[in-house]
C-alpha cells in the first residue's frame, strides 16, 4: 500500500465491524497514516472489482519485535465467503517473505468465527493479553485446513519454574540433556551471576520445552535473563522439532515479559541445538566447536589424532607421565592452584577466577558426574581437568598446566586417556568445546587436533519489551544504538 490507496483504505475503514477488532482508529486520518507509512510494518488490501474487502497488517517489526502481529478484517458486506482466509494466506507469505518464521496474533474469546478461521490454520493458544486470547503459528505449518476430526489446537503453557519444581526434573528425566540442564547446576551460576536460578517451561500437554536462565536485577529496576555458564539451550520432549521450538520459545517470551524481564541472552548447546531457531531473536553464530564420536573404534580415534598430537602423547609416556582419574579427589588443590596460574597466564578475564568455595559448591551439585583428571610424574601433578558426565555426553568443562610441563603438553595426554575412559563407559560423545569467546585461535586449534567433528557456537539475544530495552539503553549511553544486538548484549550492561 502507498500513499495512493488512502482513499480505498478509509472506504473499507468506514465498512469494519469493531466489536472484536480495534487495533486502530478506523478514521480517514489513519488510512492517510496508514497508506504513507515508510517503515516494515505490512498492511494489505484484498480488492475485488475495484472494491476493498478486506483489511490486513504485520505490525511489530517497527518497533524491533522479530516476530510480527497480525491482524485481519473483512467489510461487513463481504462476509462468509473465504476471504479471511485469503487475506491470511497472502499474510502469512508476505511475513515469510521478510524472515520471519513466527506470527502472532491476538482475538477476542467471543469471536467464535475467528477463532474457528485461525485453529484450522494452526495457531496455537499461549495465554491472555489485555483480555484477549494470544495465538502463534509456526509459518512452516502451512495454511490447510486439518482432516475432519482432528483433535482441538494445542494450548501452549509458559511458567518460570523454581529448582525444585518436579517439572524441571519431569522434563531432564524425559529428554536428553547436558548438565548444564541440571537444577543444582544453574542455581551454583546463579550464586556467581549474582541472580536467581529459573528454567522457562513451555509445555503443549504432548511437548514440553525447557530453557535454564538465570534471572537478574537491573541497576534502577526491572529484570534481565541471561544462560547459566556454559552451554544450556533449550531442551525437552519435541524440541527437535524446528517449528516447537520457535514457536515455544516466542510464548516464552510472553512469559519472561509478564515477570518484568526485558531481554534474553541464550547460549545455545552445540549437540543439542543442531538447528538454531531462527526468526525470534537475534542469533549470532560465534565460532566452531569440536567433539569427538566415541562410537569410533579406538584404533580409528589414533587416526583422526593429528599427527604432532600423536608424537607429543607418545613423547609424554615415554618420559614417563601417567593419565588416570582421581576418584578420589585428592588433587583438588592442586587443580585450583594449577587452574588459577593458567588463566592468569592466559590473562583471562576476572569471571574465569572462580573463587575457591565454587569448585567444592561444583561437586555438591554434580556428584558423581564430575570427574577430575590427573597427568603426573613421579608424584608431581603436571596437568588437571574437570569432565562431566551426562547422558552420554562427556563435556571438557575445565583445566590448567604446570607452567613448568607446559613444553612437555601433558594436556594432549590427558584428551587421549579421557577419551579412551569415557569411550569404555559406553559414553557417545565426548565434547571438548571451542576456542576463547568461540574464536578460532589457539585453543581451538589444539582440540581440532583430535577430531574432525564440528558443530556450530551460536547465541541468541532476545528483546521483551522493545521500549523498556530502548530507554534502558539511552540511560546507560544515548549513543548507542537499541537495534545493534550482534555484538554486546544487552547493550545497558555494556561497561
Amino acid at each position: 500500500m502507498g500513499p495512493a490507496d488512502e482513499a480505498i483504505l478509509a472506504e473499507i475503514f468506514a465498512d469494519i465491524d469493531e466489536t472484536f477488532f480495534r487495533p486502530h482508529p478506523f478514521t480517514r486520518d489513519e488510512a492517510g497514516r496508514i497508506a504513507g507509512q515508510a517503515g516494515r510494518d505490512a498492511y494489505a488490501l484484498l480488492v475485488e472489482d475495484g472494491r476493498p474487502v478486506a483489511y490486513g497488517m504485520l505490525r511489530g517489526w517497527d518497533e524491533g519485535y522479530a516476530v510480527p502481529s497480525l491482524g485481519i478484517a473483512v467489510r461487513t458486506s463481504a462476509q462468509g465467503r473465504g476471504l479471511g482466509r485469503l487475506m491470511m494466506a497472502h499474510l502469512h507469505a508476505e511475513a515469510g517473505r521478510r524472515g520471519a518464521t513466527v506470527v502472532r496474533l491476538r482475538v477476542h474469546p467471543d469471536n467464535l468465527r475467528a477463532r474457528r478461521l485461525y485453529e484450522s490454520l494452526g495457531y496455537a493458544y499461549t495465554g491472555e493479553d489485555r483480555g484477549e486470547l494470544v495465538m502463534l503459528v509456526s509459518l512452516e505449518l502451512g495454511t490447510e485446513l486439518p482432516p475432519e476430526g482432528d483433535p482441538a489446537p494445542p494450548t501452549l503453557k509458559g511458567s518460570l519454574l523454581d529448582v525444585d519444581a518436579p517439572e524441571w526434573e519431569a522434563v531432564l528425566r524425559a529428554a536428553r540433556h547436558d548438565f548444564y540442564h541440571l537444577p543444582a547446576y544453574v542455581a551454583l551460576c546463579a550464586v556467581q551471576e549474582g541472580g536467581q536460578p529459573r528454567a522457562l517451561c513451555v509445555t503443549d500437554e504432548e511437548r514440553a520445552m525447557l530453557l535454564p536462565l538465570v534471572i537478574r536485577g537491573i541497576p534502577g529496576g526491572g529484570f534481565d535473563a541471561t544462560s547459566p555458564y556454559g552451554y544450556p539451550g533449550p531442551v525437552g520432549i519435541g524440541t527437535d522439532d524446528p517449528a516447537f521450538l520457535r514457536v515455544a520459545l516466542v510464548a516464552g517470551l510472553q512469559v519472561l515479559r509478564e515477570a518484568g524481564i526485558v531481554s534474553a541472552f541464550v547460549r545455545l548447546h552445540p549437540l543439542l541445538n543442531p538447528l538454531p531457531p531462527n526468526g525470534i531473536g537475534t542469533l549470532v553464530r560465534h565460532g566452531e566447536t569440536v567433539s569427538i564420536d566415541l562410537t569410533l573404534p579406538i584404533e580409528e580415534l589414533w587416526v583422526q589424532t593429528r599427527l604432532n598430537h600423536r608424537r607429543d602423547i607418545a613423547r609424554a609416556v615415554r618420559l614417563g607421565y601417567v593419565a588416570r582419574m582421581d576418584e578420589d579427589w585428592q588433587h583438588l588443590e592442586a587443580f585450583k592452584h594449577l587452574y588459577w596460574a593458567t588463566m592468569a597466564r592466559r590473562s583471562a578475564t576476572p569471571f574465569y577466577f572462580f573463587e575457591d568455595a565454587y569448585f567444592d559448591r561444583l561437586r555438591d551439585a554434580l556428584g558423581e558426574n564430575l570427574h577430575l583428571c590427573v597427568v603426573e610424574k613421579d608424584g608431581v601433578i603436571a596437568a588437571v581437568g574437570l569432565f562431566v558426565e551426562t547422558n552420554g555426553i562427556v563435556q571438557y568443562h575445565l583445566s590448567g598446566t604446570g607452567d613448568a610441563f607446559r613444553t612437555v603438553q601433558p594436556t594432549k595426554l590427558m584428551m587421549h586417556f579421557v577419551r579412551g575412559w569415557a569411550k569404555d563407559r559406553g559414553n557417545q560423545v565426548l565434547h571438548l568445546g571451542g576456542g576463547v569467546g568461540g574464536d578460532s585461535d589457539s585453543l581451538l586449534q589444539f582440540k581440532i587436533g583430535f577430531s574432525p567433528l564440528r558443530h556450530t557456537f551460536n547465541t541468541l539475544r532476545m528483546v521483551t519489551d522493545e521500549p523498556e530495552y530502548d530507554r534502558l539503553v539511552a540511560a546507560r549511553d544515548p549513543l548507542l544504538d537499541p537495534n545493534a544486538r550482534s555484538g554486546f548484549f544487552p547493550l545497558y550492561r555494556q561497561a
